[in-house]
């Protein structure tokens, strides 16, 4: 069956509201072979987003211990214990199914402009969403996470990706939306940095980087 990936800085708001904007073609009609590189471990400590009569805090995590999850569509890939202080290991795999690739040069024909993909060929996995599942007053629930610096208020000032690619290559240029990319990677698990350069537009501009700053924090 074919597949969406929509991509932006709302990933996982719950979908990747259009990780650099548009839908992302899929490939399902032709299968991509599984591809297996390094596993990539993440270690972090969970805060939380309150919100109260006095408005949204960034808390400690209070919730006790729970279970964190890597997703890609309805697949978990790793699983991990969540401390009861918020802390965190998970490992991502370093076999990815190739039925969860989509075509860089398929991105770029549908972003336009001047990105070009090297090599053409190359395809990536960027669905990866994150879900945490607690205890709260003994109704078991789950909320979904997302890497980013925060601004003051709380609002998102750069997110964090994790994306999987099945070569070493490189995805760069303007689109015709406006949008931004500079990506250069290894084949493997690897990171980009996004953040939205013009609110009327929702134009993203994303850069890969090799990892994120100590001041980002994993929150709903």
């Amino acid at each position: 069956m074919r597949k969406l990936v929509n991509l932006s800085l709302a990933f996982f708001v719950l979908s990747f509201a259009s990780l650099q904007s548009g839908c992302l073609k899929d490939n399902s009609s032709s299968t991509y072979p599984d591809v297996t590189a390094s596993a990539d471990t993440i270690m972090g400590i969970l805060k939380y987003k309150q919100t109260d009569t006095s408005g949204t805090k960034l808390v400690d995590w209070h919730f006790g211990t729970g279970n964190i999850r890597a997703v890609i569509e309805s697949e978990n890939i790793a699983t991990a214990a969540v401390e009861s202080d918020g802390t965190f290991m998970l490992i991502l795999p370093k076999t990815i199914s190739g039925a969860y690739f989509t075509s860089l040069s398929d991105i770029a024909n549908t972003q336009g402009g001047t990105i070009k993909v090297t090599p053409e060929t190359v395809k990536f996995m960027g669905s990866l969403q994150f879900m945490v599942d607690y205890t709260e007053n003994g109704k078991a629930k789950s909320v979904t996470i997302n890497l980013a610096r925060l601004n003051t208020d709380l609002s998102v000032y750069r997110t964090y990706y994790y994306i999987f690619y099945d070569s070493d290559g490189s995805f760069t240029g303007k689109a015709t939306t406006g949008n931004i990319f500079s990506w250069t990677f290894i084949k493997g698990w690897g990171m980009v940095e996004s953040y939205i350069m013009n609110s009327s537009t929702n134009s993203i501009n994303s850069r890969s980087v090799n990892a994120a700053p100590a001041n980002a924090t994993w929150s709903n």
